[in-house]
């Protein structure tokens, strides 16, 4: 927690989201430029190297007359925690995406939007070390964008981080608890400041327990942003939103939207709590007056054969008869190569070929999905999941402008469907390649 208050004067800002690309850094749709920056990398000074896609950082830089000049002056990581996955909290939601424990806090992970390094969305175990990065839901969801297995749990070895407030705090400050967990400490705990109920702090230590940790280092937890800052872009989830445009959380901070430009132009109508945007304007008393407002990822998910490329897009192609689907990408698609034996680092649209296997994650507007994640894998199952354009029981679904046949042996989760138009259904065509154009498996969202 090395992040302290930005004022705004003399041109500096803040943007705040996960990584989607290097060569400086990407974040929400910018590149900005390292070469000069300060990075601190949890707590410790470090460089470019020590950053990961997924990652999410905050970027103070500067800006001229509010808007970013795309040169970041600090460059800041700093993981939502650090410890064991609960044991017996593992449980499966849906096909691609999984939920776990860590610290009294549940963690969701998704095969696409997450991204692994140490381990894999299928090879999480209980007792696994990770370090989490992410966005906040609520105090206690986290949605991670970045998991790192760091190790497997050893009582009395293993050195864990967490952040939260601290309850319970005992006589004389010795001992209190996050989340649960009891935080332990002595004369040889580093600590400069005087502890109190309520403040937010993180906790560096070694774990005893499931529920006990002895703090060597306890920082306080400064908020990322300022009461007042001259221009900020922040990436996060909605949460406390109820239809009104000027009052609502992202990932934690008060946003009034109610004048900002919105994309897609009908975003009002899509935003829910749990949502992934981007708000960009100037903190104003400890609000963010947004002057844009746009979807970052919706519930548009496909996996496929890419059949051609052209400018900034591709096609999918899908079973005859059914058709393309235009997947449309820009500065914020995140590219990832997890093909093969040795996949590409580097990999962007430049290195997409026809029939590559990729898995896409996005926004749909009128059948054509603007992409937040393209992933290069190993072929597998033709998967599609989107808003359903028109149903008719036992016959045929359309999603993406696709008409995908029911037959007898389709099975369906639950098992008795009520499917709506505008719905989120998922289709998995199970036939190798490009499959037959009948769905195998129908799940609602």
């Amino acid at each position: 927690g090395e992040s302290s208050e930005v004022s705004g004067i003399g041109g500096t800002g803040i943007a705040y989201g996960k990584i989607t690309g290097f060569g400086s850094v990407f974040v929400n749709g910018r590149e900005f430029n390292t070469d000069t920056s300060n990075f601190l990398v949890d707590g410790a000074i470090a460089d470019l190297d020590a950053l990961r896609l997924g990652m999410v950082i905050t970027l103070k830089a500067e800006t001229s007359n509010g808007v970013f000049t795309g040169k970041a002056f600090d460059v800041i990581y700093d993981d939502e925690l650090e410890g064991p996955v609960a044991v017996g909290s593992i449980q499966t939601i849906g096909a691609t995406r999984k939920s776990f424990i860590v610290f009294g806090k549940t963690i969701v992970i998704d095969e696409t939007s997450t991204q692994f390094e140490g381990s894999s969305f299928a090879g999480l175990l209980e007792d696994d070390l990770v370090e989490i990065s992410g966005f906040h839901v609520t105090d206690n969801l986290i949605r991670a964008t970045y998991v790192r297995k760091t190790g497997v749990l050893d009582l009395g070895t293993s050195e864990v981080e967490l952040r939260g407030l601290v309850k319970n705090l005992g006589a004389g400050g010795q001992g209190f608890q996050i989340d649960g967990v009891s935080i332990s400490l002595d004369g040889n705990t580093e600590i400069d400041f005087v502890l109190e109920e309520d403040l937010l702090v993180e906790v560096r230590g070694i774990i005893n327990s499931a529920t006990a940790v002895y703090a060597e280092r306890i920082e306080i937890e400064d908020e990322v942003f300022g009461s007042n800052v001259n221009g900020v872009s922040l990436q996060g989830v909605i949460s406390g939103f109820t239809g009104n445009l000027s009052s609502f959380l992202v990932n934690g901070q008060q946003v009034n939207a109610s004048q900002a430009s919105l994309f897609p132009a009908n975003a009002v109508n899509l935003l829910v709590d749990g949502l992934n945007v981007e708000v960009e304007g100037d903190i104003v008393n400890n609000v963010l007056i947004a002057e844009e407002l746009e979807i970052r990822e919706g519930e548009a998910k496909l996996r496929s054969y890419v059949f051609d490329k052209s400018g900034d897009q591709f096609r999918l192609r899908f079973p005859p008869p059914l058709g393309m689907v235009t997947i449309k990408v820009n500065t914020q698609t995140l590219f990832k190569d997890e093909a093969g034996a040795s996949p590409n680092p580097a990999f962007s649209l430049a290195d997409l070929a026809s029939d590559d296997f990729v898995r896409v994650e996005g926004i749909e507007i009128n059948d054509i999905v603007t992409a937040s994640i393209v992933k290069r894998r190993d072929a597998g199952n033709i998967e599609i999941e989107g808003e359903v354009d028109a149903y008719s029981a036992g016959s045929s679904i359309v999603i993406f402008g696709l008409v995908y046949g029911l037959s007898g042996s389709t099975t369906y989760s639950p098992s008795s469907p009520d499917i709506d138009i505008g719905d989120i259904v998922e289709i998995e065509d199970d036939i190798p390649f490009l499959g037959d154009g009948i769905a195998d498996q129908v799940e609602e969202d």
